[in-house]
């Protein structure tokens, strides 16, 4: 779902929809998305685990531009608009499994996990092909650069660190090599 994800916020941002906008949504997710877990047929997010695979539930963040590294906050489980917004994505979300396209490019690529995603919305639809999710590690193409590795950590870790904190602890993992004693970095994430 990583990839599926990926080109629907670049749709959403591109174009400046708001969850509003949007009429209907196909996503061509990996081939594990047909099963009751991350389908939602059996999934009553009850878990944490349930959230994470719930295709509705992510969506509806990501329409909702929440900040993924906040998605599994209870105050963002809980908030009412993205339940209702789920609801609403019912009827107009349709998940299209297709294992020999999935396999046909794997056999292309073997790295790929490719995920396609098509939105109708304001009388257009736009359609995007995710091969990869952002941040794959096997390709120089697909890496973070370390502006993004920054704010990622940074979003990820404002719940245990103030922004101080995690700014000098970012720079001290990039810079890792170089350090002659971990325990600079262990004070700064330590606390």
């Amino acid at each position: 779902m990583a990839a599926v994800l990926d080109k629907f916020i670049q749709i959403m941002d591109e174009n400046d929809l708001q969850p509003k906008d949007i009429d209907s949504i196909k996503a061509q997710p990996h081939p594990i998305g047909q099963f009751s877990f991350a389908n939602g047929s059996a999934n009553t997010l009850k878990s944490w685990d349930d959230y994470c695979f719930n295709g509705r539930y992510l969506l509806s963040c990501a329409a909702h531009r929440i900040n993924p590294a906040y998605w599994h906050n209870p105050e963002v489980r809980n908030d009412p608009k993205i339940h209702e917004y789920m609801e609403w994505l019912a009827p107009k979300l349709t998940v299209v499994i297709d294992e020999a396209d999935f396999a046909r490019t794997k056999r292309e690529d073997p790295r790929t996990y490719m995920g396609k995603i098509e939105v109708v919305a304001k009388g257009m639809t736009f359609k995007e092909t995710g091969p990869h999710p952002k941040g794959g590690w096997y390709a120089d193409e697909l890496r973070n650069t370390d502006e993004e590795l920054i704010k990622k950590f940074t979003d990820n870790s404002s719940k245990v660190l103030s922004v101080d904190q995690a700014a000098k602890a970012a720079q001290a993992i990039l810079g890792l090599e170089k350090m002659d004693n971990v325990s600079t970095l262990l004070k700064l994430v330590g606390s």
